[in-house]
């Protein structure tokens, strides 16, 4: 198995296929290995992809939009195998820089209250279809 991970991140080196702004659909790559079954490896450059491993045959999928009008997407959770919402994916695999980043405004001024100890949800008051995730007095998000 950790062969064939080697493979199909050698083979799938072009950085065209590791852009999810231009994913269209499942980009599939002959890896010659036949497997039965079905395997979901996180791709090692982009935590919003993953390879689904099938009859010889990775597929790279891109995990779907958080909302159609955003560019966030779901984060691959390597644990369960699906893709999921960020705050749920304790280590992503692969370039995760756009996870759990607040973004900055000038016209906004961003003041969001955690509490010091345990998790929780706290909700964004300029915006009420989105929230934050208050971890130990941190706030990520928002979502």
């Amino acid at each position: 198995l950790y062969l064939l991970l080697i493979a199909v991140t050698v083979t799938a080196a072009n950085e065209n296929l590791h852009d999810c702004s231009e994913f269209t659909a499942e980009q599939c790559i002959d890896i010659g290995i036949d497997d039965h079954g079905v395997h979901y490896h996180a791709d090692p450059y982009n935590c919003h992809k993953f390879y689904k491993i099938q009859e010889g045959k990775a597929c790279l999928i891109c995990c779907p939009l958080i909302h159609p009008d955003k560019s966030n997407r779901l984060v691959f959770n390597p644990e369960n195998g699906i893709c999921d919402w960020p705050f749920n994916v304790r280590n992503p695999a692969g370039n995760c820089n756009d996870v759990n980043q607040i973004p900055q405004s000038n016209n906004l001024s961003l003041k969001v209250q955690c509490p010091k100890d345990g998790t929780s949800l706290v909700k964004d008051d300029n915006d009420c279809t989105r929230y934050y995730r208050c971890v130990g007095g941190i706030a990520k998000g928002p979502f």
